[in-house]
């Protein structure tokens, strides 16, 4: 019976609808990666993130595990779901989306900064002007 409701559920929701939900908790979950553990999306851009898997989540990818993981970033297990670290119901194609768009965002973010940097650094320096005496 419980799969039975499980599946109702599942089809009666609509992930465009839960997709912001979705969004803010990968969303809170990555700003706090990136408060305890800077540049983390460089770990996991080639890396296939699969949230129902053991060893292939966020914290177990970065940390070695999942129970690492939240001591690492100081947070307890009810808590994981908050950050998009864990999975509630059957949720995982769209938080799995989530933490891939989330990634890529920050991965064009560093490109991009990374790009600007060096047009800076590779524009001709302003002349040095006449000395009037």
């Amino acid at each position: 019976m419980f799969k039975w409701i499980s599946r109702w559920l599942d089809d009666m929701e609509d992930e465009k609808h839960l997709k912001p939900t979705f969004l803010a908790r990968v969303s809170r979950g990555a700003n706090m990666l990136d408060a305890n553990r800077p540049g983390w999306f460089h770990v996991l851009h080639d890396k296939k993130v699969a949230m129902q898997k053991d060893g292939q989540d966020i914290l177990s990818l970065l940390y070695g595990g999942c129970q690492a993981g939240a001591t690492g970033l100081g947070i307890a297990d009810y808590q994981l779901p908050i950050y998009g670290f864990a999975i509630v119901w059957n949720e995982y194609r769209t938080v799995n989306r989530a933490w891939k768009r989330e990634i890529k965002t920050r991965m064009d973010r560093y490109r991009q900064s990374i790009a600007t940097s060096r047009r800076q650094a590779l524009k001709p320096s302003q002349p040095i002007p006449d000395n009037p005496d």
